[in-house]
């Protein structure tokens, strides 16, 4: 039932049950009085009405209604029923007919006398009605008014929910707002290959470097050290003797700024920094110079691509790892650098915005920072060896920073650095060269025992006093050893083979080249090819590389210089068809290739997530560059670097389709 139609059923009942009162009230006068009221014949026609009227509602009522409209219609029937019966029973009154004059009127009077006992009784059946009426219309109203006070809660409870959300809205908005911002600003610092270099860099070997946690370095004097070698019984503290070096950890414990790692090429200097940033010694000694010391560091490559080999790729990776796990300081250069907001990539900063950041956020970070910097010597040419002096020099007049860096003994570094707290990287390996060459050639011994042939000693001697401390130089004559000491040739024939061996590294490149022999005729083509396409590769952005590679790959390599691979994949109206097999084969020959006839100058290997060619060692490319004879081997491949860079951007175009 519809409100309306209920609230106009209620009014009717109310109107019949206010009528039915006006005409007992007229009755019980009649009776006490005599006397006849014209009042009485009224009424009892508009009881006549409104009964009609509350018949004509109550048929048109739909059959299906709540209880309280069930309740509702109930109290309307019985209205009904005792109203019609009031109405017959005054008519049975008045005679027939409520018309009429003086003397009628005062005969209905009469009549009423008698029947007065009935219409009381309709009296009281009526007052039940009307009570019932009015207790159910009483408890709709306080259901009501409950309704209202609870809707008025509510809509009061309601306006500050909305109010409590709008203001989680907007803290949750502002903070993903400020969470874009920072990843923002973060991935503006982050390039290609940006930890190539590092996670390159081999492993020491076991027991390795520990002696640089001495508690203090030697004070004699270093000036044999080139000269003179131990002899195999000579221990740590004896041969520590004949080399100098600063305290490393009386540095990392102290107010000192700058320490100087200085080595020859191949004598280990990256691997020596690697261990220092891992060891937990080195964090434990900080921890005494400033509590909750960060490590932070680079590692330059001049065969990377220029970011990787720069003074802004420094300054963009430093940056980077001390404000990826600092929140704080990312706010804080945020709030002092606006124009960073903006910034999507490494090419919207220049080196002075980088650098003022990276100062500001070294200066106001929660704790202190430790920055390694591996290589300053591979700086690229357009930056030189000063710029890169002058912005360590920067650096170190920051806040809370200490800075140990690694290069080759070069004029510059030793100019602006001799006077630093230190070390000759090649003075102190000595022993852990012996104890890597004593182990290597147990590994590659005949014998079942795995056991050094007699008189081994003494070649060891032999072999770690002409590597002069160049790690280096030892891995190549080991390898290039390997075959001998497998087969279990004699002492007397490998001596003889390690006198020949030259001690410097680029002597011992030339070397390794000469040694392919007869072979080398029909291999120097194929090696320059693969030198070329290596050294064409590190000149390329990474931008223009199949994504997430950086170096080349076997098979970009393979395509490359495989005529036949190259006319199937690139030529887009070939017929020629291979299989898949055909191609694994053919990635297999380039690694064989670089494994025999490429004198050991190129290497193959994973690298981040790709299996790469690249060079053994920088000296390896440098020997190809800037020697006589690396540039006569190179020029054994007649194409020019136009057409390489064309063929590798067509392979790496080929192969970003492809993949």
């Amino acid at each position: 039932m519809e409100a309306l139609a209920a609230l106009g059923v209620a009014c009717i009942i109310m109107q019949v049950l206010s009528c039915g009162h006006e005409l007992f009230s007229l009755c019980k006068r009649l009776f006490r009085t005599g006397k006849a009221d014209y009042a009485l014949k009224e009424n009892a026609e508009a009881m006549q009405r409104l009964s009609m009227t509350l018949q004509k509602s109550l048929a048109v009522l739909p059959q299906h209604a709540t209880e309280a409209e069930h309740e509702l219609l109930k109290i309307a029937d019985a209205c009904l029923a005792s109203s019609t019966e009031l109405v017959a029973e005054l008519e049975k009154a008045s005679g027939g007919s409520t018309k009429g004059k003086w003397g009628a009127a005062i005969g209905s009077a009469l009549k009423m006398k008698l029947r007065m006992g009935h219409i009381e009784h309709l009296e009281k059946k009526m007052q039940q009605c009307q009570q019932t009426l009015e207790s159910g219309l009483l408890l709709r109203i306080c259901a009501l008014q409950d309704f209202i006070v609870a809707y008025s809660n509510g809509h009061t409870e309601l306006s500050g929910l909305i109010t409590t959300v709008k203001t989680q809205l907007s803290t949750e908005f502002s903070r993903v707002h400020d969470q874009a911002t920072r990843a923002r600003l973060l991935k503006s610092l982050k390039y290609d290959g940006m930890n190539e270099h590092r996670n390159m860099i081999n492993e020491n070997h076991e027991g390795t470097f520990q002696w640089i946690f001495a508690d203090s370095g030697t004070t004699a004097n270093d000036t044999d050290s080139e000269s003179t070698w131990p002899s195999a019984n000579t221990s740590r503290s004896q041969h520590s003797n004949q080399a100098k070096w600063s305290s490393f950890p009386n540095w990392l414990q102290s107010d000192g700024k700058l320490y100087w790692v200085s080595g020859k090429a191949g004598a280990g200097k990256s691997t020596l920094m690697s261990f220092l940033i891992h060891n937990t010694r080195t964090h434990g000694s900080l921890q005494r110079w400033r509590s909750s010391t960060r490590i932070i560091a680079h590692f330059l490559w001049s065969s990377g691509r220029p970011l990787q080999k720069s003074t802004k790729g420094i300054l963009c990776s430093l940056l980077h790892q001390l404000l990826s796990c600092d929140e704080e300081g990312l706010d804080s250069t945020l709030q002092k650098f606006p124009a960073s907001h903006a910034k999507d990539d490494d090419t919207d900063w220049s080196e002075a915005e980088l650098e003022a950041a990276l100062v500001h956020a070294i200066s106001t970070v929660s704790h202190a920072t430790c920055v390694f910097i591996d290589g300053l010597d591979e700086i690229i040419p357009s930056d030189g060896p000063f710029k890169i002096i002058e912005l360590v020099s920067r650096l170190q007049d920051a806040h809370n920073i200490k800075l140990c860096i690694s290069s080759r003994p070069e004029p510059a570094f030793e100019t602006q650095f001799s006077q630093l707290p230190k070390l000759r990287l090649q003075d102190l390996t000595k022993p852990e060269i012996r104890c890597y060459v004593t182990a290597t050639m147990k590994s590659y011994s005949a014998s079942t025992q795995k056991e050094l042939c007699p008189g081994c000693e003494r070649f060891i001697d032999v072999l770690c006093w002409k590597a002069d401390g160049v790690f280096l130089w030892v891995r190549l004559v080991l390898n290039s050893m390997r075959k001998g000491l497998t087969n279990g040739d004699s002492l007397d024939l490998l001596q003889r083979r390690l006198d020949k061996l030259p001690g410097d590294i680029y002597e011992l490149f030339k070397d390794m080249w000469s040694r392919l022999g007869e072979d080398a005729e029909f291999y120097q083509a194929t090696a320059a090819k693969h030198f070329n396409f290596v050294l064409q590769d590190g000149t390329i952005s990474g931008e223009f590389k199949p994504t997430g590679q950086s170096g080349l790959r076997v098979l970009s390599l393979m395509i490359a210089t495989d005529s036949q691979a190259s006319t199937a994949v690139l030529d887009p109206v070939g017929n020629l068809n291979f299989s898949d097999d055909y191609f694994v084969r053919r990635c297999e020959a380039v690694i064989k290739h670089v494994q025999t006839r490429c004198a050991g100058l190129l290497e193959y290997g994973p690298c981040v997530d790709f299996d790469n060619i690249r060079f053994i060692h920088r000296s390896a490319r440098d020997f190809l560059l800037s020697s006589t004879e690396g540039s006569e081997i190179l020029s054994h491949d007649h194409s020019n670097a136009d057409e390489r860079l064309i063929q590798l951007l067509r392979v790496y175009l080929v192969i970003s389709y492809l993949f």
